[in-house]
């Protein structure tokens, strides 16, 4: 029961929450406000923009900066981004979707910058790219991959410079090329 209470006061906080017309609001110095109003804006925009022929959307807003979810819809309904901000600044899951709703991007932000793991998918769902960030930066192993779902490209970044071991291979799984990398320039080994 001593749980169950906040949570439920959290629901109805939430469901409280003011949602405003895009229309109706504007950016002053980076904060955004509702027009003729001096207080920075709190609550949840949204925009139509099948009526424009543009994506729509929802943001939630505290204090006048982005901070909560953020999602921009196709105009077909589908979901083509869903992004987490905090204060002004992407901050955790950030993903996006092709229009025939397969998985595009997944990403995670830490007070603005790429964090952690990636990927990228093509239309098919195949994955086509994985690598990881660190402090906006790639960095560490990845892994590009055919259409096919074979692997294309292996190698390393540090501090988002080319590091160590790059390999190349064929679309059907053969070995193209290695070459070595030492902060981002070709260093020693190359086969072809």
């Amino acid at each position: 029961m001593k749980i169950l209470l906040p949570i439920i006061c959290l629901l109805i906080l939430s469901s409280c929450t003011k949602e405003v017309p895009s229309e109706r609001l504007v950016e002053r110095n980076g904060i955004v406000y509702e027009v003729n109003s001096t207080t920075p804006f709190t609550g949840t925009s949204v925009y139509d923009g099948r009526l424009e022929g543009t994506n729509s959307s929802r943001r939630d807003y505290k204090n006048g900066l982005l901070d909560g979810l953020l999602v921009v819809f196709y105009d077909n309904g589908q979901i083509f981004l869903s992004s987490h901000y905090r204060k002004g600044l992407n901050h955790g899951p950030r993903v996006t979707y092709h229009e025939n709703g397969q998985l595009e991007t997944k990403k995670n932000y830490k007070e603005g910058k790429e964090e952690g793991p990636f990927e990228m998918y093509y239309k098919n769902g195949q994955l086509s790219y994985k690598g990881n960030s660190k402090e906006g930066k790639t960095d560490g192993p990845y892994d590009m991959y055919y259409k096919n779902g074979q692997l294309s490209h292996k190698g390393n970044y540090k501090d988002g410079k080319q590091d160590g071991l790059y390999e190349e291979y064929y679309e059907n799984g053969q070995l193209k090329n290695k070459e070595n990398y030492k902060d981002g320039k070709r260093d020693g080994l190359y086969e072809s």
